[in-house]
C-alpha cells in the first residue's frame, strides 16, 4: 500500500491550509524536516507577496488620489446649442427602432388621477407635439423622448369653466418654439356682451421661463371649441362673432415673430355661402388649407393659399364623398381625409380611395405584451395629426463634460 503524505501548513489570506508536501509519514518527526522547511519557505513567499500587493494597492490608492485631486480641478465645457445640435445630427439614430421605444415612454408617462377634466385637440410643428389639458398644458418630442410641462398662469379668470385655445408654431427671426393661447379678463359672463381677452405667449428654451402676456390684446374674441392652426410662422384662430356688429369673415391671425394681430379673409367669395365655424383649417403641404362641406351638393371644397396675409383661395379639389377634411399631403396627388374615426387614402387624380383604416380597430401594444395587443374600449379621446421625426429638444440640456 502507498504510504500517506505528511501535511504541512500553508498560509492563504486569512486562513491556514494543510496540503501535503510530498514526504512519507514519519520522516518529518512530527513538523520537522523537509515539511517545516516547506512550511516556512511557503509561509516566506506568502509574506513576500503580501508586502508586494501592499506595496501595489498603496501605489493603486495614491493614484487614484492624485487623479482625484487633477480632476476636481479640471473645468467643465459647456457646448453651445448649435454644437450640440450639429452633433446630433450626424448621430446613426434609427428613428423606426426608436418608434416602439417613444411609444412605450408616453404610454407609461404616469398621471395623478383626477388631473385631466377636459383635453383638446392636439397641435404639431416640426415634429413638437402640443397636449393641452383643462390643467395644464405639455409639448412632446417622441422621438428624442422629451415631455415639458409647461407652467401654470392664473390670468385666465374663467380657468375653471373653459380651456380657451391654444397654439403651438415657430418663430423664424429667433430659432425659438413659441406657445400661444387666448385667456378671458373677467370671471362673470354676459349672455349679451363681448368677452373681454387677452393673449399671453411661452418660449421653449426661452430666457424667461414663464408665460408673458402680449403687449396689445387681440382686436376680437376668439372661440374656444376650434382648432388652433400654425402655417408660416403665424397662429389662426376663429373669431368669436358672438353679439358683435358686421363682424369679418375672416380668421384672427398671430404673428409669432412680433407677436402682434391681424385678420386672414375667409372664404368670402363661395356659393352657397358657408359660415366660419363651418370651415376646417389646416396646414397642408406648407400652405393654408380651407375645407368645408357642401350640404346642398353633398361635396368636400377643398381650398388652398400660399399667402397667409391676403389669401387669394384657390378651389383646389371638390371631392364627391362625405363629409370629411383633409389631414396630411402624401404626395402624388394623394391626400389623407378624416372623418371621426375614419380615415381615408384617396387618390386625387383617380378620383379613388386607395385605403381605408378605422381608428377603433387598431390594437395597442402596451408594456411586456405580445405581437397581438388589445383593444382599448375605455378609450375616450384620440386624436390624428401628421407627424415628421425630428430632434429639436424642448429641454435644456445639462452642462456637457469632457469624456
Amino acid at each position: 500500500m502507498p504510504q500517506p503524505k505528511c501535511p504541512t501548513e500553508r498560509k492563504k489570506a486569512d486562513h491556514l491550509q494543510l496540503i501535503p508536501c510530498g514526504a512519507p509519514a514519519g520522516s518529518c518527526r512530527g513538523g520537522g524536516g523537509s515539511c517545516r522547511i516547506t512550511m516556512c519557505t511557503k509561509i516566506d513567499t506568502y509574506k513576500k507577496r503580501q508586502r508586494g500587493q501592499q506595496q501595489i494597492d498603496f501605489e493603486l490608492k495614491t493614484y487614484h488620489r492624485k487623479r482625484q485631486r487633477r480632476r476636481g480641478h479640471q473645468q467643465t465645457v459647456e457646448l453651445p446649442d448649435e454644437i450640440v445640435r450639429e452633433v446630433l445630427i450626424w448621430l446613426p439614430w434609427s428613428l423606426q427602432e426608436d418608434t416602439r421605444a417613444a411609444a412605450t415612454l408616453l404610454y407609461r408617462r404616469h398621471f395623478p388621477a383626477g388631473e385631466f377634466e377636459l383635453v383638446l385637440s392636439m397641435a404639431h410643428c416640426d415634429g413638437l407635439v402640443l397636449l393641452p389639458t383643462k390643467t395644464k398644458a405639455y409639448v412632446f418630442n417622441p422621438v428624442i423622448r422629451d415631455v415639458l410641462a409647461l407652467p401654470e398662469s392664473n390670468r385666465n379668470m374663467r380657468q375653471r369653466d373653459i380651456c380657451p385655445p391654444i397654439g403651438l408654431g415657430f418663430d423664424a427671426s429667433t430659432g425659438k418654439y413659441k406657445v400661444a393661447r387666448s385667456f378671458y379678463r373677467s370671471r362673470e359672463y354676459n349672455p349679451m356682451g363681448i368677452a373681454a381677452m387677452g393673449f399671453e405667449v411661452f418660449t421653449i428654451n426661452g430666457e424667461e421661463s414663464c408665460w408673458r402676456e402680449t403687449l396689445v390684446d387681440p382686436p376680437y374674441p376668439v372661440l374656444y371649441s376650434k382648432i388652433v392652426t400654425h402655417c408660416k410662422g403665424c397662429l389662426f384662430y376663429y373669431i368669436d362673432k358672438k353679439n358683435q356688429q358686421n363682424p369679418p369673415q375672416a380668421l384672427l391671425r398671430f404673428s409669432l415673430q412680433d407677436e402682434t394681430f391681424g385678420v386672414t379673409p375667409l372664404l368670402t367669395d363661395t356659393y352657397p355661402q358657408v359660415e366660419d365655424d363651418e370651415v376646417t383649417i389646416t396646414e397642408l403641404g406648407g400652405q393654408l388649407c380651407a375645407t368645408f362641406f357642401c350640404n346642398t351638393l353633398q361635396q368636400v371644397c377643398i381650398y388652398m393659399s400660399g399667402d397667409v396675409m391676403d389669401p387669394d383661395w384657390n378651389c383646389w379639389h371638390i371631392i364627391n364623398f362625405m363629409n370629411c377634411y383633409p389631414i396630411a399631403s402624401l404626395g402624388s396627388g394623394r391626400i389623407l381625409l378624416r372623418r371621426g374615426s375614419l380615415v381615408f387614402c384617396t387618390n386625387l387624380k383617380s378620383y379613388s380611395i386607395e385605403d381605408k383604416l378605422d381608428i377603433d380597430d387598431i390594437r395597442y401594444l402596451g408594456p411586456n405584451e405580445d405581437n397581438l395587443g388589445h383593444a382599448w374600449e375605455d378609450l375616450c379621446w384620440y386624436d390624428i395629426l401628421p407627424y415628421t421625426e425630428s430632434l429639436v429638444p424642448i429641454i435644456p440640456r445639462a452642462t456637457l463634460q469632457a469624456l
